[in-house]
């Protein structure tokens, strides 16, 4: 989602700014909710820390890739 489209289908929109319709978005019934963030823009503070937290340790991903070998896979 970019910061001018609409919330996704079956969310409302919750918040917002002055540049961006749908800051935030959740549907309560489901307990499902979505913020508008952006971890990786120089200034917010700890934002790579963010980042990593969520790959390694929430999504399990490792380092143990290269682009070369990722775009040998690819073509």
């Amino acid at each position: 989602m970019t910061s001018g489209e609409n919330a996704e289908v079956g969310l409302s929109p919750i918040a917002h700014t002055g540049t961006c319709p749908v800051a935030a978005m959740a549907d309560c019934d489901r307990r499902i909710y979505g913020l508008q963030f952006h971890p990786e823009v120089v200034h917010t503070p700890l934002g790579t820390d963010i980042l990593k937290r969520f790959i390694f340790d929430i999504c399990n991903c490792s380092a143990d890739w290269r682009m070369t070998q990722f775009i040998a896979r690819r073509l």
